[in-house]
């Protein structure tokens, strides 16, 4: 659906411009309620709180915050977008953190956002993920973590929640070894049959002392299995915080 896919790209940029200007006014309906979940184990313990965010229209929602309750032990910052469309069985969930471990010993975190949507009918998906990890005082790593669960992704797509698909398996690692160091994989458009109701991202990771990392990705599905454009999401997000 060539024609739909560049409507929401108009529609987000010339949104964004509005609001960075002070200028929109359209009517929008209200935003898309994401609810986070986030466990941090050597400091901070528990954050559960929903975030309706700000739509900048009839299907998009921009997110952007911190944590309610900030902990001495670590800071989390999120931006991010959703998309719930289900006229055109089209739904988008974005992941924006970044997570700061203030403490001089290891973090392990786990980050899932999730938000109800349709229902649609969806005929493809996709995913992306990237990472960057930011070196404190010393040589850092982010990797994966068996501290919830044997064996975990530290990224996990889930539909009507349920685990779906995965990026970054167990044993990745990623070091800064003394200088900023990034990492990115992707699904690419792989074929889906089912009603979707909630989409969900988690992140499951071990961050060192010191270290800041830096996480953007989305999961979304499309009608068509050719038409795959709808939104970047993490480049979007990635333009919007360097201006």
């Amino acid at each position: 659906m060539p024609g739909f896919s560049g409507c929401i790209r108009r529609s987000v940029w010339v949104a964004m411009i509005a609001a960075s200007c002070g200028l929109l006014a359209i009517p929008v309906q209200a935003g898309t309620v994401v609810d986070f979940d986030i466990d941090v184990i050597g400091g901070g313990g528990s954050q559960i709180f929903s975030d309706a965010g700000s739509p900048i229209d009839p299907t998009l929602t921009f997110y952007s915050g911190t944590v309610p309750a900030p902990s001495p032990d670590w800071t989390l910052t999120y931006s991010f977008l959703s998309q719930d469309d289900p006229a055109n069985d089209a739904g988008i969930l974005g992941a924006g953190f970044t997570v700061t471990n203030n403490l001089a010993t290891n973090l392990q975190f786990s980050i899932l956002i999730t938000f109800d949507l349709g229902p649609s009918t969806a005929l493809s998906y996709t995913a992306n993920a990237a990472m960057t990890l930011n070196p404190g005082a010393s040589d850092g790593t982010l990797s994966t973590t068996d501290a919830f669960g044997a064996d975990l992704a530290m990224w996990t797509y889930s539909v009507n929640g349920s685990d779906f698909a995965t990026l970054f398996n167990a044993d990745y690692t990623l070091s800064a070894n003394g200088v900023t160091n990034s990492d990115s994989a992707a699904i690419p458009a792989t074929p889906i049959s089912t009603v979707i109701t909630q989409l969900g991202i988690r992140l499951v990771f071990d961050l060192s002392p010191g270290e800041i990392a830096n996480f953007t990705g989305n999961f979304q599905f499309i009608p068509a299995p050719g038409a795959l454009a709808l939104l970047g999401l993490a480049g979007i997000m990635g333009r919007r915080r360097r201006r």
